[in-house]
């Protein structure tokens, strides 16, 4: 009987794989490849009028914030929150096979975050430079694709893990 349970946890770790192959997703016009890590818990919806993969269901994320004016002046004086999670964050999210793994990312529902971090002041602030700090964040309504012939990521924010000590600077340099 002992041979037999043995025998069966041994084929169970062998077979543990194989359940956690990662899931992929052709971009339309074959753009790109999306990569869905094992575990992540978002699945997959639909295209978006551009293209982009949309992906539903809750992940938590640690890295660093950024509010502030829009990178891209479109003459709106809109505020935009940018988010780039670290190393590990990273690797649990959706990743485009030909161009990697998320660096920096647009997150939506800008105003509900900073009304859960910042003060008054801290908002005023936030229209002249960035307010910048690490959090641990939970989004959902992930998107991920191609735009321009760069990666591109999106999420909506849903809740920010207390406390966030929050400073005010430049924006740091994302390139292109």
């Amino acid at each position: 009987m002992r041979f037999l349970r043995v025998l069966l946890a041994t084929l169970l770790l062998l077979g543990e794989p194989a359940f956690a192959a990662p899931v992929t997703i052709a971009l339309p016009d074959k753009a790109d490849t999306v990569i869905v890590p094992d575990g992540t818990g978002l699945k997959f919806k639909k295209f978006d009028e551009d293209d982009q993969a949309i992906f539903t269901g809750q992940l938590t994320l640690t890295g660093s914030f950024y509010y502030g004016p829009n990178e891209f002046d479109d003459g709106t004086n809109s505020l935009t929150l940018y988010f780039r999670p670290d190393k590990a964050s990273a690797a649990r999210m959706p990743y485009l096979k030909s161009r990697g793994k998320p660096g920096d990312m647009v997150l939506t529902n800008d105003t509900a975050f900073a009304n859960a971090v910042l003060s008054r002041e801290g908002l005023a602030r936030a229209k002249k430079s960035y307010a910048t700090g690490a959090a641990t964040i939970t989004v959902d309504t992930v998107s991920v694709g191609v735009i321009c012939d760069g990666p591109s990521w999106t999420a909506r924010f849903v809740s920010v893990k207390k406390p966030v000590e929050v400073k005010f600077g430049p924006m740091p340099e994302s390139g292109c």
